[in-house]
């Protein structure tokens, strides 16, 4: 499930923000949950050994925008789009926002002037799509040098790794949910693989002195349905609640159409 939120700045003409916003975006969904459903996300979520999955994830803030001096400015608005497997989690946010006459994100107080429900995207029966980045996808692995200090390393989409990382996180996410089922089984022969990916797409965030490398563009996805739905809403690849891993279903004639993007959290 998803909802769109569009905020205008209370104080200002236009909406400043940090250039690397994601932690000032995942603020503002946490601060606008109940205060034990928050807690209850940020502190356990759902769990699988050692992984913690929050089960939300966000896209890249949309409006038009200019940036300058390392921020950047929304000039008619901001609009948030969140995902999350759990409905209560985007009923919370949404009765939070349409009973505040203000709300914060990051230092700017803002109106609500919409909340709403996007609609599903119609797939059928297929199981293979083509999709496009709607916050950059990311995938890693934390690696120990000879010297035994650890590094993250961060795959290209066009790394076997890449696919492997992605279809292994979507299996881990479905056992953290308790799903019936063996997921190593159903997923084989699923992979998200890039149609039209360039250097361009690739984007570096800063989260909170952390560098985080990611992948805009467009890719071809291959899941059964119950997986996509849940990729769909909880994200694909890694830290998806840091603003990572959120896909749009393309048609094919968008694909035609689809013009070359370029992130605004890219240096």
């Amino acid at each position: 499930m998803r909802i769109r939120v569009k905020l205008y700045p209370e104080e200002h003409d236009e909406l400043v923000l940090p250039l690397h916003y994601n932690h000032a975006v995942q603020g503002f969904v946490y601060s606008n949950l109940d205060a034990g459903l928050a807690r209850w996300v940020h502190d356990e979520g759902h769990a699988y050994f050692r992984r913690n999955f929050k089960m939300f994830t966000f896209a890249r803030l949309g409006g038009r925008y200019r940036i300058h001096q390392g921020r950047i400015s929304f000039l008619e608005g901001v609009t948030i789009r969140i995902a999350a497997v759990d409905a209560d989690l985007l009923a919370s946010i949404a009765e939070h926002l349409l009973k505040r006459p203000q709300v914060r994100l990051g230092n700017e107080v803002c109106r609500v002037d919409e909340v709403a429900v996007e609609p599903k995207p119609e797939v059928g029966q297929e199981d293979r799509l083509v999709v496009r980045a709607a916050s950059p996808i990311t995938v890693y692995s934390t690696l120990t040098t000879i010297r035994g200090s650890r590094k993250t390393y961060y795959y290209s989409p066009y790394e076997d790794e890449w696919s492997q990382g992605i279809i292994s996180n979507l299996a881990r996410k479905a056992k953290s949910l308790c799903w019936q089922t063996d997921p190593e089984r159903d997923l084989e022969g699923s992979y998200l693989k890039p149609l039209r990916v360039t250097t361009r797409d690739m984007s570096v965030v800063n989260y909170k002195g952390n560098i985080i490398k990611g992948w805009l563009g467009i890719y071809e996805l291959r899941l059964p349905e119950p997986y996509f739905w849940l990729a769909y809403d909880a994200g694909l690849g890694a830290k998806n609640a840091q603003g990572f891993g959120m896909f749009d279903v393309l048609r094919p004639r968008q694909v035609m159409e689809e013009p070359e993007v370029c992130s605004h959290n890219a240096n």
